[in-house]
């Protein structure tokens, strides 16, 4: 198994490859090539042209949720690439989502043309489910452990009302490999913990060997105590998970995160993983 952050808000050492407030990442399991996420815009393929990874070799898309910065490239995608079907959670492309935390409210909200909208490649997930023999799109049952507390900041609207987000929408991707479960999930609003319980019931595999994925925590008078305290849930629940985290993970809490628990790296534009990475 490969893995390929295609973008990312950090940088790579190549100078070449853009980077942005955004994720995307192209996954070889051996038997399936999987595009999750595609970032704020199409910079995505652009750089997964730069890596020398052909996304025309991909067997299905994958989409988190309705926010921009994992949709933003996602009607050039679409355009683009034909024949690949494009599994989304269910009412992203009806409700509209929206940023309260900076001076005036943003459309954090997916936009396509109608055409695209309309795409028969687009398929609707709105349950867990394994999409192949070893890979799963799980969607969160569990609240024990903590959510991220910049979800505070993240609404959404039906046209009708606008209410707090629940992130019913968010979804993650549960792989099986011999040495546990790898599970992807880009900006974990769920929370960390919950999402990984939730692919472990849902597949039947209590081990998480690779975690991937944004933690969310913003920076803020919380962001040490929230660090602190999801480094104590990890270790409790799974603590022989590896743990790659970067995107919507603020800089602060990537220092705490790394600093106090070994299991913990940085990922960003670039990074590859390799199933050597995992816990034994």
């Amino acid at each position: 198994m490969k893995i390929t952050i295609l973008i990312d808000n950090t940088p790579s050492d190549n100078k070449e490859l853009k980077h942005e407030h955004g994720f995307s990442a192209f996954i070889q399991t051996g038997k399936t090539n999987v595009l999750c996420d595609m970032g704020a815009s199409d910079s995505f393929i652009e750089n997964s042209e730069l890596l020398g990874i052909n996304l025309n070799t991909i067997d299905f898309a994958f989409i988190s949720h309705g926010h921009s910065d994992h949709t933003g490239g996602l009607q050039t995608f679409i355009e683009k690439y034909q024949d690949k079907d494009i599994f989304i959670p269910q009412n992203i492309l009806n409700d509209r989502y929206y940023s309260h935390r900076h001076a005036s409210k943003r459309d954090i909200s997916t936009i396509l043309t109608d055409e695209a909208r309309n795409s028969k490649r687009l398929k609707v997930v709105d349950k867990s489910e394994w999409i192949t023999s070893d890979i799963a799109i799980i969607k969160n049952i569990y609240a024990q452990n903590s959510k991220p507390h910049g979800n505070i900041f993240l609404y959404k609207s039906d046209h009708a009302s606008e209410t707090e987000d629940d992130f019913s929408h968010e979804q993650s991707l549960a792989i099986k490999t011999d040495k546990g479960l790898v599970v992807i999930s880009p900006c974990s609003h769920c929370g960390a913990v919950n999402i990984m319980k939730s692919c472990c019931h849902f597949s039947g595999i209590n081990k998480v060997a690779l975690f991937i994925g944004g933690m969310h925590i913003v920076e803020g008078d919380n962001t040490e105590r929230e660090s602190i305290d999801i480094i104590s849930e990890i270790k409790r629940e799974y603590p022989d998970t590896i743990v790659f985290t970067g995107h919507c993970t603020c800089d602060h809490a990537k220092d705490i995160l790394r600093s106090k628990s070994s299991n913990i790296s940085i990922f960003r534009t670039g990074t590859s993983f390799s199933e050597d990475m995992f816990a034994n």
